[in-house]
């Protein structure tokens, strides 16, 4: 029986094209016009923000696919003409237009079937459109052909093997790694001998997870073609991400050797010895490469010039960063380098040297983006540490580098970020760059402190060896000492008999209200059943001691210790006494011997901290005070001790101590020493806020109109602060709370170009520099502390002058509302 011959329908239908609506002709013709002008920026915007059901028309498709053409984003053309195309399958012009494309994306195998496709119906073309649409039909296919001849196949299956590995482009350009891989190995399974599709397959391999299968693909390449530089650069990048130092510099030795003769053979040897760090080798290729510096890449150009600035040729540095800037990377990336390289720095933020591994060589845009949500979710408590470690486990298997961007994020840009990025990717290699950076001289100490403690956290550490730390104040090692102990209040309490601990109870209590007979004789009752009771010892000792028995005290806490040498209690005891006698020495090495207790009750941990922070204020170490007593306030928020000792250490350093004249004068060295610190000109709000200390954005949280949340981690609370103060409506409430000497003197720095020096700004408005830095306990009253409170000035130095500015993004909006 004869079968219906189906009718073939549309895989995807379109409803009719209606007639031109005037504001259809509207829009084209603005978007003429502006191309007319050479705005094509703008004639794109137009195009782009017609309603969908316009977007929906050929009419629009086309010249917005010519205007990308004119812009040479290539790319975004053949998306507007495939689009154009689907709307009209069978329109000649739009597979001309096409075909155009794809032949300067080189994308061959794909231009190919779009002319075949327009001279399908060249009985419509023009005469001269036809004319070349029959050249390029020979231009491609001449190559095609002698690509085949090369690899000795046929035409067609190099035609079809072109479209694999072109497909495998587009894949990529979506980061769909997997899938690209594919598209590559049907690419190579169809030409065996084509090693540009295998090299590609093991790339895009890598980044999906597949590092040993990667690996294999490239060395199995080196067997055919051991020069193959695409081969041999991706090895150094595998062997550099598995932490295989000596193999991959085996094979950087190999490419050091070759004669690099064109642009891509130049940028992959530049790639591979970025990622290796090896500034003399990328050098070597600028030095005998230079011919070729106009075909590079910007992430070629950029790692050459840090390389370059890295051995001392500034002035070849900004040349080259400068060419990566014309050739498409934002000033905003490269103001960093200039930065540093402009004060002498050995690098940008706190490393020592300029990077040569460039971020997309290492990461994608959107891998980056989701690293950086997730520190974000995280940072901010939307998930908690389970959910985002399986978070981190699933990123870290796609993205082999993820630890060299975690780093380069500690080292380059925001360290705090860096270290918790780090700590949740929790690798050995990511553990051992912590390490690194604890244990260096960089940054304050106050963050190689934290990072100390995050290794301890993790058990990195061997407490067991003694542990120095750079000092950047008194420009020596000092040694630190870390408890080995968990907080737990399930400890089971000693095993006194009920009568003892009924004594010991009514005694403490009677302690409590200053009925110290009463609490002698029920303690020495409880010590005359039980000898070993130290608990009773300790609170006998506290009767004795503010009976004014210094003697029997001392004494009794000496029992304790004997009985047991680490009660915290006892200990602590002692210790304020030797502090008591200003004998901080003997006060620290009487609690020295609570380092080795391996378990603590919260009331332990209470007591041991706000003793270390009383041993610090006697040796006027405030920062080390107060990180002690901020250790109690996270484990007893509402500890009224603790708050009163962090209220005592702000008095003291604010000049109110009997030693005032001394701490002032030391206070304004360590201030002279902060506000001296490099910046740049056109520094950002996050940059200007990042220079403060967490105490100072507390006091600029609390100082905002509507007082922001503080309790968070200091760069969470950076940015914050940074969103808040660029909300015109905020800034405006701000701004009218200031008064007309604090208005008259941002204009002026405005007037100036957002900067001015800093001499100059003080012989007006004066300075800040007596007024206490924690403004979290005393806000300034200067015109300048005010401004720098409130986050609407900040100093630093720039080429060794120091300056006052007003952060980037304020400076547009800050004039209407003066």
């Amino acid at each position: 029986k004869k079968r219906k011959k189906r009718k073939k329908r549309r895989r995807h239908p379109q409803s009719p094209l209606q007639p031109r609506s005037p504001h259809l002709e509207e829009i084209l013709n603005r978007a003429q016009t502006l191309q007319e002008e050479g705005k094509l920026e703008q004639a794109v915007e137009v195009l782009e923000d017609t309603p969908a059901h316009i977007q929906r028309r050929i009419e629009v498709q086309l010249p917005l696919g010519a205007l990308y053409m004119m812009l040479g984003d290539l790319r975004a053309a053949a998306e507007a003409f495939e689009r154009a195309e689907r709307l009209e399958p069978d329109n000649p012009f739009t597979a001309f237009f096409l075909a155009g494309a794809y032949f300067q994306l080189d994308w061959w195998g794909y231009a190919i079937r779009a002319i075949r496709r327009a001279l399908h119906r060249r009985d419509i073309l023009p005469d001269d459109m036809l004319r070349q649409a029959e050249t390029l039909l020979e231009d491609v296919e001449a190559l095609i052909q002698q690509a085949a001849a090369e690899v000795g196949i046929s035409a067609e299956i190099m035609e079809e093997a072109f479209r694999h590995s072109e497909r495998g482009e587009r894949l990529v350009n979506e980061e769909r790694f997997e899938e690209a891989a594919l598209a590559f190995q049907e690419a190579a399974r169809l030409v065996p001998t084509w090693h540009g599709p295998r090299n590609n397959e093991a790339l895009f391999r890598f980044f999906s997870g597949e590092v040993e299968k990667a690996i294999s693909i490239c060395e199995e390449v080196l067997t055919e073609e051991a020069d193959n530089i695409h081969a041999l650069s991706n090895l150094v990048r595998f062997y550099t991400a598995t932490e295989e130092r000596e193999k991959a510099e085996a094979y950087a030795r190999r490419i050091r050797e070759l004669p690099l003769e064109n642009h891509f053979e130049v940028s992959k040897a530049v790639e591979a010895l970025g990622i290796l760090g090896d500034d003399e080798g990328l050098y070597a290729i600028y030095r005998r490469s230079r011919s070729l510096l106009d075909e590079l890449d910007d992430t070629a150009l950029l790692a050459l010039g840090s390389a370059a600035a890295n051995l001392g040729h500034p002035r070849t540095a900004r040349r080259l960063w400068r060419r990566a800037e014309a050739v498409g990377v934002l000033p905003e990336a490269t103001a960093r380098l200039f930065g540093a390289l402009q004060n002498n720095a050995p690098g940008p933020g706190l490393a020592q040297r300029y990077p040569t591994a460039i971020l997309p060589t290492l990461i994608t845009w959107q891998r980056l983006e989701e690293f950086g949500k997730l520190l974000k979710d995280w940072g901010e408590g939307r998930i908690d540490d389970e959910r985002a470690q399986k978070r981190m486990k699933s990123l870290v298997a796609r993205t082999p580098h993820i630890v060299q961007v975690a780093a380069k994020l500690l080292w380059e840009d925001n360290p705090q970020v860096g270290m918790e990025a780090l700590s949740l990717i929790g690798t050995p290699a990511a553990l051992a760059e912590i390490e690194r950076f604890a244990f260096s001289q960089a940054g304050p100490m106050e963050l190689r402190v934290q990072a100390i403690h995050i290794l301890t956290d993790l058990g990195h550490l061997d407490l067991s060896q003694p542990i120095e730390i750079w000092n950047e104040e008194t420009q020596e090692w000092h040694p630190l000492r870390l408890a080995r102990w968990t907080v737990t209040s399930e400890i089971e309490p000693p095993p006194y008999s009920p009568e003892v601990w009924e004594l010991i109870d009514v005694g403490t209590e009677a302690l409590g209200k200053g009925q110290l007979n009463l609490a002698r004789e029920k303690l020495e009752a409880a010590i005359a059943l039980d000898p070993q009771a130290v608990v009773a010892h300790h609170n006998l000792a506290v009767a004795l001691e503010r009976q004014g028995n210094k003697a029997a005290a001392l004494e009794h806490l000496h029992r304790a210790l004997e009985i047991d040498p680490t009660y915290v209690f006892a200990r602590c005891a002692l210790a304020r006494y030797h502090l008591s006698v200003d004998d901080p020495e003997a006060a620290q090495e009487t609690l020295d011997p609570i380092l080795e207790r391996s378990v603590l009750t919260p009331a332990e941990v209470r007591y041991y901290q706000l003793t270390l922070a009383e041993i610090a204020i006697s040796q006027e170490d405030y920062d080390s005070a107060r990180r002690c007593v901020e250790m109690v306030l996270e484990l007893l928020p509402d500890d009224e001790s603790a708050q009163e000792t962090l209220m005592r250490i702000a008095l003291l350093e604010s000049g109110y101590s009997p030693y005032w004249e001394e701490h002032l004068a030391r206070q304004r060295r360590r201030e002279e020493k902060k506000r001296h610190r490099p910046t740049r000109p056109d520094a950002g709000l996050v940059e200007c806020l990042g220079r403060l200390t967490k105490d100072a954005l507390i006091g600029t949280a609390r100082a905002m109109p509507i007082p922001r949340k503080c309790n968070v981690r200091k760069a969470i609370l950076i940015q914050d602060l940074a969103e808040y103060l660029t909300n015109p409506e905020e800034l405006r409430e701000i701004v009218q709370d200031l008064s007309d000497e604090e208005q008259q003197s941002l204009r002026e720095v405005l007037e100036a170009g957002g900067t001015m020096d800093w001499e100059g700004f003080t012989a007006r408005y004066g300075d800040d520099l007596d007024e206490s830095p924690y403004w979290q306990w005393h806000e300034p009253e200067t015109v300048m502390g005010r401004l720098r409170m409130l986050g609407l000035l900040s100093e630093g130095t720039v080429d060794d002058r120091l300056i006052i500015l007003v952060p980037r993004e304020l400076r547009d909006l800050l004039p209407p509302l003066l």
